[in-house]
């Protein structure tokens, strides 16, 4: 395997290393039984990141598929993830057994998408190599990475929404504004990247 290590990928490292350290920082202090799906979440943000920067990293296009499906665990496990917690923290709902199944079901069925995708080649259709010197590859996508799209996006507005209506409430209006404002950004950030926008 040869790896280098352009400027991106040792961001997106150290945004995986400084993410999963802050997981383990906090657990040593008191926290609520909550405190499980935020940590989940940070811990799926971790292989998201860590898998992005080694599809930069890697110079073989097989290994770069490879990483990307593991960075596809955290891509389709982190917007459902927000949205309990997100719930979770506004209303203080408590999610069952049943209700996690119910929520994992759809990202886990994308998922076997993704590592079967040889198979059937509905997530990514094909792979573009661009400048050799740089390593870089374009992921094509196939019907499924959209339908992927169109469920993280619901979950985003849905979040969003649960949010908004939140602060409506002048006891938890500073929270919700606070966490509406600190999750615009990566969701700009990915329509901006999906939808190859240039600003």
């Amino acid at each position: 395997m040869y790896i280098t290590l352009p400027t991106t990928s040792f961001l997106l490292f150290l945004l995986a290393f400084l993410t999963l350290a802050s997981v383990f920082v906090t657990s040593n202090h008191p926290r609520s039984g909550d405190w499980n799906l935020v940590a989940s979440t940070m811990v799926l943000c971790s292989v998201w990141t860590f898998g992005m920067a080694m599809v930069e990293a890697v110079s073989s296009l097989s290994e770069k598929i490879i990483w990307a499906k593991i960075s596809y665990i955290g891509v389709t496990f982190v917007p459902t993830f927000v949205y309990l917690s997100i719930r979770n923290l506004i209303h203080g709902e408590k999610i069952s057994v049943r209700g996690l199944t119910s929520q994992f079901l759809f990202p886990t069925v994308l998922i076997l998408f993704v590592f079967t995708n040889e198979f059937h080649q509905l997530f990514w259709n094909g792979y573009v190599t661009g400048d050799p010197k740089i390593h870089n590859v374009v992921f094509l996508h196939g019907p499924i990475f959209w339908v992927n799209i169109i469920y993280q996006y619901a979950l985003m507005v849905l979040t969003l929404v649960t949010l908004l209506l939140a602060a409506r409430n002048p006891i938890l209006r500073q929270k919700s504004l606070f966490l509406s404002a600190a999750l615009l950004p990566p969701w700009i950030t990915s329509i901006i990247n999906i939808f190859g926008i240039s600003i």
